[in-house]
Order: C-alpha cells, then structure tokens, then sequence
C-alpha cells in the first residue's frame, strides 16, 4: 500500500475520531477493504483484504500520529447540547421565561429535573484516535445498551422530590426496589 493511501487513512481515523465516529480495528479492516475495492487495489492483499499482520504494522508505523484507546460512549443528544451556542440560546430563553411569568422572587415556583441513563455493560471497545486524545467519546444511540434512568427534581429553594428509577422491562421485579434509599419510587418503561 502506497504512503499516500495509508496517509489518507490515518487522517480518516483522526478525523472520525475527532467528531465522536471513532472507528475500532474491525473498522479499520472494512474501510480499508472498502478502499481498495474501491480504486481498484484489491490484489495488495489475498481476498483483496487487510490482515491482522498488516494492521499491526500499519499501527506501529503511524503510532506517533494514532493509537488505540478505550471509549467512553456519548449519546448524540448531549454533544450537541453542549454546544456553547445552544447554551447562551437556552439561558437567554430562560430568562424571559422569567420575566413573562414572574418568577425572579419565587424560587418554590422554578422547578429542575434531571435524569441520569446509567448504561450497562459499556464493553471495553477501543477506537483509533489521534495521538494524545484524552478519554476519547464515541457518540451512541441511548438504546444501544441497557438503560436505567434515574429522575431527580428539585425546586429553586433547595426542596428535592421524591426520586424516581425507571428499569428497563415491562415489569417491576420486587428485588430491584428492595434495600434502596426512602422516598425513592421505583418504575420501568419499554427503554428503561
């Protein structure tokens, strides 16, 4: 494989790393055969794909600019909301909110929840990414694995509500509420 190709498929593991698509080593080997296929170079390889012998080499060679790291997922939703765009646009629509209801001196009347998805079994994937990235996001639907939300909420003044879990399952089993903290509510959804 020319310098030229290998160079270009380094920046397309870099760049798709950057954006939150890394690609894994299976990845790696359908890209490249996809590649080849493609500009017509299959017979670089036997059966016009990369091995195993090839990717490490090609690894090793480019281990300046790239390396395999553990993932941690990110769903799709919260890299875009963390934006800081989208943030100055929400606190500014916060604010008239605000104003139109007059709520600047009632805080027992401004309420906030949050959920927290606590995802299971994240597996221990690894991506290529550029050198040096740290703790590097892999973006993820929410149901890719599965999920149990907890809901808390709490009003301006410091007074929190009951909490509230949500199992995934059509049914509750009693051992999951058993041995839980007070006041928390225990219920389940199709997704969790």
């Amino acid at each position: 494989m020319s310098n030229i190709t290998e160079a270009i498929i380094v920046d397309l593991l870099k760049f798709m790393s950057d954006i939150g698509f890394g690609l894994n080593r299976k990845d790696v080997f359908i890209v490249v055969e996809n590649y080849l296929k493609e500009s017509n170079q299959r017979s670089l390889f036997k059966d016009g794909k990369p091995t195993r012998k090839w990717y490490s080499g090609f690894m090793n060679k480019y281990r300046k600019e790239i390396c395999p790291r553990k993932v941690s997922g990110m769903q799709t939703i919260r890299a875009v909301a963390t934006q800081p765009a989208i943030i100055d646009n929400w606190f500014e629509q916060l604010a008239v909110a605000y104003n139109v209801h007059n709520l600047g001196d009632k805080p027992f009347q401004i309420f906030n929840c949050d959920e927290s998805g606590l995802q299971f079994d994240q597996g221990k994937v690894k991506i290529i990414c550029r050198k040096g990235t740290k703790n590097p996001k892999k973006l993820a639907p929410s149901n890719e694995k599965q999920m149990t939300t907890i809901l808390t909420c709490c009003d301006a003044f410091g007074n929190y509500l009951p909490h509230q879990i949500v199992y995934k399952g059509k049914h509750i089993m009693k051992d999951w509420c058993k041995g839980g903290a007070q006041n928390v509510y225990c219920n389940s959804s199709s997704s969790g």
